[in-house]
């Protein structure tokens, strides 16, 4: 800690006494003191709180949660509504108190511990594989069907969206004002723009004519 680091060095660097280093760091001697004759850095251990009003209730809790375990999950009690049920049957602590044992009780349920996960922030290069390519496709089938009835030239195909197979990658249904194309390459937007903008050109001319 940077605080240990500079009373050690204004005490033994510039040889200044506990009064005046306890005096110009606005902390006490004994603290001082402490710092300067510690070994190792001191380093926050939380204890964990005792829960002496829990006791009995705690064979309650535990029946309950075991019941409640095999509930869909919108069924089950959450530790406020538990803590309210202990409540009701006698129970005086501190909510707290029923927090811990709920989330101790479900940990020990469990081999997966959430600190456990990992979630990347940086993915390797190539296709992203959490698009769904083929979903975009079959909304731009279903699409296709209100363009027709309102009129508008939608892409050259006719088939049922939910049964409508995408297309090889690289071929694009661009004659329409709903165009369509997956390419290659990666998650970006790059190899696209030369299709997107000669299909964009050709719409913006023709609602300029009309």
């Amino acid at each position: 800690m940077d605080i240990i680091v500079e009373i050690r060095r204004r005490h033994s660097v510039h040889q200044q006494s506990i009064s005046a280093i306890a005096r110009e760091l606005g902390i006490s001697r004994p603290t001082v003191r402490k710092h300067l004759k510690s070994l190792t850095e001191p380093k926050y251990q939380r204890q964990q709180p005792p829960s002496p009003k829990l006791g009995q209730f705690a064979e309650s809790l535990t029946q309950w949660l075991t019941e409640e375990a095999s509930l869909p999950s919108p069924r089950r009690r959450t530790a406020h509504r538990l803590y309210e049920g202990l409540q009701a049957i006698g129970y005086t602590g501190a909510y707290d108190s029923v927090q811990r044992f709920v989330k101790h009780w479900k940990s020990s349920q469990s081999n997966v511990r959430l600190t456990q996960a990992y979630v990347p922030l940086v993915f390797a290069k190539g296709d992203a594989l959490w698009l769904d390519q083929q979903g975009s496709y079959m909304a731009t089938v279903a699409a296709g069907q209100v363009f027709r009835l309102l009129g508008a030239k939608a892409p050259g195909t006719n088939e049922n969206y939910q049964s409508a197979k995408m297309p090889a990658v690289n071929h694009g249904l661009l004659d329409g004002q709903l165009a369509w194309r997956q390419h290659d390459g990666g998650h970006t937007d790059g190899p696209n723009w030369k299709y997107f903008i000669p299909w964009a050109a050709r719409e913006l001319e023709i609602h300029g004519k009309r």
